[in-house]
């Protein structure tokens, strides 16, 4: 599916220059007589978008992002661990749609980086333990995956790994 948008005032008056957006879950909604991206996945790629952002790239928006990279070589220790937890915490808060409960980061010593799953609500959707994840490991750098936990916030956890 391939959805075209123009809009004059998204490049400077130009009609001809059109945006288009690919494998977007797009809704029809009778009570607006449009299209919108279902609201849980436009927040789940929001928080992508933090994250996979280096922080100071958007000139406009100096703050926004991430610095996850610096993590990518540290050493693999609880101290290290505490930090990326902090890290995400801090910078999910540029997304106020969500209130993030809890950070889990493991120690991944046999791939050398660092597991992370993110619990989090949608207050305004009555969402609650909303999960995602990501892992950082040096030679893949930053990347966002589907993790899940188990009912109890446990991950199934091999032996060689450290939970924070």
């Amino acid at each position: 599916m391939s959805i075209v948008i123009q809009d004059r005032s998204l490049r400077g008056g130009n009609p001809n220059e059109a945006f288009s957006y690919r494998d977007l879950n797009f809704q029809a909604d009778s009570e607006v007589g449009g299209l919108h991206i279902d609201d849980t996945l436009a927040i789940n790629n929001s928080i992508r978008n933090i994250i996979n952002t280096k922080r100071g790239s958007r000139t406009l928006d100096p703050t926004f992002g991430s610095n996850l990279d610096q993590f990518l070589f540290e050493e693999l220790n609880s101290s290290t661990a505490q930090e990326v937890g902090e890290h995400i915490e801090t910078v999910l808060q540029q997304e106020p749609r969500i209130v993030v409960l809890e950070v889990i980061v493991q120690i991944d010593r046999d791939r050398g980086g660092f597991n992370v799953i993110i619990i989090f609500n949608i207050p305004s959707l009555g969402l609650t333990d909303q999960t995602t994840g990501l892992t950082l490991q040096g030679n893949q750098g930053v990347q966002m995956n589907s993790q899940s936990i188990n009912e109890d916030r446990t991950f199934d956890i091999a032996s060689n790994w450290d939970v924070v």
